[in-house]
């Protein structure tokens, strides 16, 4: 508390402190990183209320042990600047107004709205919970005079596109756009801080609602497109409207979760859909008269709708080659020691490795023999990467990563082997815990080695838990299956010129037209 006090202390004084990225005259923010792991000590621990832990992403499990702390960093700064202002985040687990504390009135609270991408279209579940989140706040706002401001996550959903490296349908949502920045300026907001922007449409709807509230957000899109397209205007006005009505449309997507790609791509972007808009986009090519136009309509093609019609595609591909069905052969007990494992009664489970998102074997003659016994599912990877002075090891440019579920969707877990002189391993729960990604997963169970047995082959060996291979500490048995990938990320020195991406790695997988953290195609493994 002292130490961020005099961190604040100095940044009213205008000075440089390390890690400060906003200046004066804005307040000084305080809020913790992007995750709740917190301190586990008796201190901290009884702040915690397990009892605001509900379904979402928004809970108020740690809004008591957060704010107090902004509290108190605040009372100790006012001994000094008693008119200072500080802005903290309604975020994550700690999204829900504190009720142990009374808050500062010089707190500022920004209220970070996750579902906004979607909002008031489609209605329910968490998105009612955060509204009723926001309007907690705006009820304490109005007894304190506390100022709220609104954080929006207008980087959803291709930051989620790009982490995947996939070609998603765009979240199109100007209308609902500006019936949020009404809506919350209603509210008494008195500012937003956009995490990310959209599309050229959302923009400038959205620039423009910001600026004044009151103008109506139909002529504003009309504006838009007569503006951009000239002649043109209409086909592709109609041609976002559809767009955004598929994307908002509840009835347009299935209940529960799917992947993503099959949600962008069967659901939103429907062979039917793609193929009406092709003939809108076509009309306005017809129509538009000026080079101007040509331009911007060219410009549409390649940020949009290439891009769209390169995800349809490549979808529709993929889908159309089997899923794989693999069953995994019973081995003599080990008990997860490695040197004890009969390799010759395991069995490998496809004929070759495949090239990223394709069923093309991998350029080098990669194996994997499978087994299980009664406590650990055992693998054994060769690789014959030839020269091994050009491999990296303890890259993450250079592991092979193992990806296993209990369906073809979230939750997953995900063990990393690095070929590293230390038999570097780790592994992740990724969507298992509040649907956070990339939370540690400890154990000291799962056994490693690798070894260069001629100087021109890796080979790794691996055992993992049966009831930690899934999520949810899931046992499995004979008779059991679950779902899984293997991938193998290679450096720069090994691939192919052909298959570089990237910063230059390649990926091949065990699962045919699968990548990287792709669940949807995983292939499925009865214990036999």
């Amino acid at each position: 508390v002292r130490q961020v006090a005099q961190d604040a202390r100095d940044y009213f004084a205008g000075k440089t402190i390390h890690g400060v990225w906003w200046r004066l005259p804005g307040p000084f923010v305080i809020e913790p990183m992007d995750n709740s792991q917190f301190c586990k000590c008796d201190n901290c621990q009884q702040w915690l209320d397990e009892t605001r832990e509900w379904t979402g992403y928004s809970t108020g499990k740690n809004s008591d042990y957060m704010f107090q702390f902004v509290n108190a960093v605040t009372k100790e700064l006012h001994k000094t600047h008693p008119e200072a202002e500080v802005l903290t985040l309604a975020y994550m687990t700690h999204a829900a107004p504190p009720e142990k504390v009374t808050l500062d009135p010089l707190i500022e609270v920004q209220y970070c709205w996750p579902v906004n991408r979607t909002g008031f279209m489609l209605t329910g579940g968490e998105t009612e919970q955060e509204l009723k989140l926001m309007e907690e706040w705006v009820a304490e706002a109005q007894q304190s005079g506390r100022k709220l401001s609104q954080w929006f996550y207008n980087t959803f959903p291709m930051e989620t596109y790009s982490n995947m490296g996939i070609n998603g349908f765009p979240g199109f949502f100007a209308r609902e756009f500006a019936h949020q920045i009404k809506y919350i300026h209603g509210k008494g907001f008195g500012g937003i801080y956009h995490c990310g922007w959209g599309q050229e449409v959302e923009n400038y709807v959205g620039f423009k609602t910001m600026y004044d509230t009151s103008q109506d957000t139909e002529t504003l899109i009309d504006e838009y497109f007569a503006g951009v397209y000239g002649a043109a205007a209409e086909p592709m006005k109609q041609m976002y409207l559809e767009m955004e009505d598929a994307w908002g449309n509840p009835q347009n997507r299935p209940e529960g979760y799917v992947g993503t790609q099959e949600l962008c791509w069967k659901y939103l972007g429907t062979p039917e859909r793609m193929q009406r808009w092709q003939g809108l986009f076509e009309q306005a090519q017809a129509l538009a008269t000026t080079e101007r136009d040509r331009k911007n309509l060219e410009i549409f093609d390649k940020a949009i709708w290439s891009y769209m019609k390169s995800g349809s595609e490549e979808f529709l591909q993929r889908m159309s080659y089997p899923l794989q069905s693999v069953n995994v052969p019973r081995v003599p007990n080990a008990g997860g020691d490695l040197t004890k494992v009969d390799w010759s009664q395991a069995a490998s489970p496809v004929k070759s490795f495949s090239r990223q998102n394709s069923d093309q074997p991998s350029r080098r003659a990669m194996s994997l023999l499978l087994g299980y016994d009664d406590e650990y599912l055992y693998m054994k990877y060769t690789d014959p990467v030839g020269d091994i002075s050009k491999l990296a090891p303890g890259s993450s440019g250079d592991t092979l990563e193992i990806f296993t579920a209990n369906s073809r969707a979230l939750p997953f877990r995900q063990f990393l082997f690095n070929d590293s002189p230390n038999d570097n391993w780790r592994a992740y729960m990724q969507g298992e815990v509040n649907w956070r990604m990339h939370v540690p997963l400890v154990s000291d169970r799962i056994h490693y080695s690798n070894s260069y047995p001629d100087k021109q082959t890796l080979e790794m060996l691996i055992a993992i838990p049966l009831n930690e291979l899934v999520p949810e500490g899931k046992l499995l048995k004979t008779g059991d299956t679950f779902y899984m990938n293997v991938v193998r990320v290679s450096p720069p020195g090994i691939t192919h010129p052909e298959d570089k991406a990237g910063w230059g790695y390649s990926v091949d997988t065990l699962a045919s037209y699968c990548g990287l953290r792709e669940m949807d195609r995983l292939a499925e493994f009865t214990l036999k």
